[in-house]
């Protein structure tokens, strides 16, 4: 519907490549939004663009433990900050 490969699409969402403003409106189109809801920033305007930095993927991979891994992984992380400061 785009006119562009899948790659391109995943390289769009992960931040890796720019969306040209002349692909906004079929882009908006094939997923059912205007262009202006594709130009508005669904956070609070802080996330920064493109791929997640280590530490933020290494979020994502714990909050995807059993909660008792997570806590181990927290009171290693505070553990390791209080010492730093």
């Amino acid at each position: 519907m785009v006119h562009v490969t899948q790659q391109v699409i995943a390289e769009y969402e992960a931040g890796y490549r720019n969306i040209p403003v002349y692909r906004l409106v079929s882009l908006a189109e094939a997923l059912g939004v205007t262009a202006d809801e594709l130009l508005k920033d669904s956070e609070s305007g802080t996330r920064k663009r493109g791929p997640a930095s280590r530490i933020e993927q290494l979020a994502d991979q714990v909050t995807k433990l059993p909660r008792t891994r997570q806590r181990f992984v927290i009171e290693l992380l505070e553990d390791a900050v209080a010492r730093a400061q």
